[in-house]
């Protein structure tokens, strides 16, 4: 579980087994959720950072700095 001070309420997670990985993110307040699968075992990060960006795309929250974007 994540919080960031004015940022809603993440739930998260994540996970992998016998050649698949897996993340789980959850925005209750905004009833937004995010399942990311992938049939890849230790693909964790790369799932785990997929599934972050849609919820936080989602939400329509950025973390690139001003001169990123």
């Amino acid at each position: 579980t994540g919080l960031l001070f004015g940022m809603p309420r993440i739930l998260w997670h994540n996970g992998g087994t016998g050649g698949f990985s897996s993340y789980l993110g959850l925005s209750p307040e905004r009833h937004i959720g995010v399942v990311v699968l992938a049939n890849k075992g230790g693909a964790n990060a790369v799932v785990d950072k997929l599934g972050v960006d849609i919820l936080m795309r989602a939400n329509h929250i950025s973390f690139a700095r001003e001169g990123d974007r």
